[in-house]
């Protein structure tokens, strides 16, 4: 799978398994978010997703075909607002705990993986 096709299929799940989100995934590193002043109401919260490293790694042994381990680390990023810290950060634990959810226990997505940490 490519980059893209890794961000598209978290952003997917994540639409679908996080009911909190209200469908605000974007697949994104520009920050498209307002805050919920004048005319941005029903914003937040809202996740960000994308895939920041990729780090290839040869494991053939020379005698076959070239065959590489690959490393991406896709990063979701919460966000939220409210009258108090206090409130923004239970938000965010309540989102954090969904969002593990929705990618741990879902097959497709952990068959993306060799390994998700």
């Amino acid at each position: 799978m490519t980059r893209a096709q890794v961000r598209a299929a978290i952003v997917a799940r994540l639409v679908a398994g996080v009911a909190g989100l209200g469908g605000r995934v974007h697949s994104s590193r520009a920050w498209p978010l307002q805050s919920s002043g004048i005319g941005g109401a029903a914003r937040m919260p809202a996740a960000l997703v994308y895939a920041d490293r990729l780090r290839r790694t040869p494991v053939s042994n020379g005698m076959s075909a070239p065959t590489y381990r690959t490393i991406l680390t896709v990063t979701i990023v919460l966000r939220a607002e409210g009258k108090t810290e206090a409130a923004v950060e239970s938000s965010l634990d309540t989102l954090g705990a969904a969002v593990e959810a929705a990618i741990f226990t879902d097959p497709a997505t952990m068959a993306i993986a060799e390994e998700i940490v």
